[in-house]
């Protein structure tokens, strides 16, 4: 199924790789069988084409954990795999992933106790050699190794040097280690490199990769500041002493003053191209935004607002003539309401009194009486 691209396998393998876990537990089961020994050489068969199809195949969609979870067993038939992983791990022809994973296997076979000491020493000088000129080649800049596989095989070097492999040429190893610690990146990044060099240099007295590019830099720069602002404390400790000369009559009143001048003229210098240099600067950024947005907007019709501005401070000025003063309104509010009520009660007591109000009418016929009386 695996190897015609059947969609059963990776439905099986995730979450959990269920379909290596049962290839495993059929090896298991084999194991247990060794009444009959046939059944041990079909499973060796069946790795092996699979594995053949795995490095050439690209329909293929085999699962690493499919020979990385025999490797991590006990079962000695798995190591009839051992001689084409080594081959295709360092092959140009393989594909550069199936080149990472097959070393990533190899590296685990080595780093399981229960098997990496019946691996035949032929096979494993075999593996040295081919890291050997992996590495060299990678140092002298013939190949470019990625991060990944330079992480997997410092992990297979360590994984030798646990299995106590003496067939492999250590000093020739630690010298070519040596020159690839300048290759590996002190990126915080790529830390894993990092500790899988540290790993393998530790054991075999190596200096050990420490800190960060950025971190170093940083150092430095300190210390070139510290050592700066020293020097400059020198100096003026040296003028400061030739001005005591100059005060007691020693005659270094000429060189103090040289001195101090030169001091003065430099600090102005550097400041004013400092101020130069940041001035020059802001001016070229700001052009070059400048230009950066006119070739945005070259091409492009911008559409007009000036139909939607309106002139906020003429109308309020308008409506301010308009308005009135919140107290006088309501001052004729209230007079208003007292007018009203005042109407309300005339009404009232017109209803009450016949249909003139109280003091109406009393007050017309007294004017009416002296009317008469005056004629």
């Amino acid at each position: 199924m695996g190897n015609t691209g059947s969609s059963v396998v990776p439905q099986l393998q995730s979450p959990i790789p269920l379909f290596s876990q049962l290839a495993n537990l059929i090896i298991k089961c084999s194991v247990q069988l060794k009444s009959d020994p046939k059944v041990e050489s079909r499973i060796q068969e069946v790795l092996n084409k699979s594995l053949d199809s795995w490095f050439s195949n690209s329909q293929c969609i085999l699962p690493p954990t499919f020979f990385q979870l025999p490797l991590q067993g006990s079962w000695s038939g798995i190591l009839s795999i051992v001689p084409k992983l080594t081959e295709g791990g360092f092959s140009t022809e393989t594909r550069p992933f199936r080149r990472i994973q097959a070393v990533t296997l190899l590296s685990t076979l080595y780093h399981n106790p229960n098997i990496r000491d019946q691996i035949d020493e032929n096979l494993t000088s075999d593996l040295a050699k081919k890291l050997m000129t992996s590495l060299d080649t990678f140092v002298k800049g013939d190949i470019n190794l990625k991060h990944k596989m330079l992480c997997e095989l410092l992990h297979l070097i360590f994984g030798l040097h646990l299995s106590g492999a003496k067939c492999v040429p250590w000093d020739e190893m630690k010298a070519i280690l040596e020159l690839v610690r300048d290759k590996v990146p002190k990126n915080r990044n790529f830390h894993e490199v990092k500790r899988a060099f540290n790993k393998i240099s530790a054991p075999l007295k190596i200096k050990v990769v420490q800190g960060n590019e950025k971190k170093n830099e940083k150092k430095r720069k300190l210390s070139e500041c510290n050592e700066a602002e020293a020097n400059g404390e020198s100096a003026d400790l040296e003028a400061a002493d030739l001005s005591l000369m100059k005060v007691n009559g020693d005659g270094g009143g000429a060189k103090a003053s040289e001195i101090s001048e030169a001091n003065g003229g430099e600090k102005k210098d550097k400041k004013k191209k400092k101020k130069k240099h940041s001035k020059e600067g802001r001016q070229k950024k700001k052009e070059e935004k400048r230009v950066h947005l006119e070739e945005q907007y070259k091409n492009i019709e911008l559409p007009s607002f000036m139909g939607a501005l309106v002139d906020t401070m003429n109308t309020d000025e308008n409506l301010g003539h308009g308005l009135e003063n919140p107290k006088k309104k309501k001052q004729k509010v209230g007079e208003a309401e007292s007018g009203e009520a005042a109407d309300l009660s005339l009404t009232s007591e017109a209803k009450v009194n016949g249909g003139t109000p109280r003091g109406t009418r009393g007050g017309k016929d007294k004017k009416k009486k002296k009317q008469k009386v005056l004629s």
